[in-house]
Order: structure tokens, then C-alpha cells, then sequence
């Protein structure tokens, strides 16, 4: 009897760990994806004022500036490898 209930607990254990782990996989994918959300639309901005306003460097500069006031960490780097992003506005 107690033998079972200690083979019950460990299994209990077991599944419980499992679903900790995959828990986390998940957490940490939504993290990423939330991360590459923000990449595009912070690029989908640039691209749009800049396609707007190709001969306002100083429009783009300020929204490049705004943005990364809001995700410093998104344009600065990239979301998985932290491989730099090319630059915004060539002067």
C-alpha cells in the first residue's frame, strides 16, 4: 500500500516537473515572438515615415529616436542571435 502511493507520488512528480518545463519552453517562445512583434513593427514605422518623407532625414531620426526610447533592446540588437541591426539613417 505504501509502496503504491510512493510510486503514485513519484509519477505525480514526474508529470508535474514535465509540465514545469514545457511551461517555460512555452513562456520564453512567447517571449521571442513578442520580441520579433516589436522588431517588425518598430521597422514598419521607419519604413513608413521614411517612404512618406524620403527627403526628411530629421522626421526619421526623431521617430528612430522615439523608438528606441519604447524598445532599446529590440533595436539595438536582434531578439535571439543579438547580431547588431544595420543602421537607420546613413548620414
Amino acid at each position: 500500500m505504501v509502496q503504491e502511493l510512493d510510486q503514485r507520488y513519484n509519477a505525480l512528480l514526474q508529470m508535474y516537473g514535465e509540465k514545469v518545463e514545457e511551461a517555460e519552453e512555452l513562456r520564453l517562445d512567447l517571449q521571442d515572438v513578442k520580441e520579433m512583434y516589436k522588431t517588425q513593427v518598430c521597422h514598419h514605422l521607419l519604413l513608413t515615415h521614411y517612404s512618406h518623407s524620403p527627403s526628411s532625414a530629421f522626421l526619421l531620426e526623431s521617430v528612430h529616436i522615439q523608438l528606441l526610447r519604447l524598445f532599446p533592446s529590440v533595436l539595438r540588437k536582434g531578439p535571439k542571435t543579438g547580431e547588431k541591426l544595420p543602421p537607420i539613417i546613413s548620414a
